[in-house]
């Protein structure tokens, strides 16, 4: 299932490397099914958004990716388990 949710964020412009997707995955293999598609949209929200205030082309990518790891350790999962109690 990750497999397609990786082609679709690549679409949109997120560079997701194979890194990142083990650390996605480690950090949410304890969520319900819903709650890591809503943790994955909101992943890539916050990557783009990123992405997008990084005014250097060549730190969009890792601008996106810092962002969004963080998010993610930070938050993310933490809200989802919120929301699946």
């Amino acid at each position: 299932m990750l497999v397609l949710r990786v082609q679709r964020i690549e679409q949109d412009g997120v560079a997701i490397l194979f890194e990142d997707q083990k650390f996605f995955k480690r950090m949410v293999q304890e969520l319900v099914r819903s709650a890591q598609a809503y943790v994955w949209r909101q992943y890539k929200v916050v990557w783009l958004a990123a992405m997008e205030g990084e005014p250097d082309g060549i730190k969009k990518q890792n601008a996106g990716r810092r962002a969004a790891n963080k998010w993610l350790r930070e938050e993310g999962v933490e809200y989802a388990h919120s929301i699946q109690s």
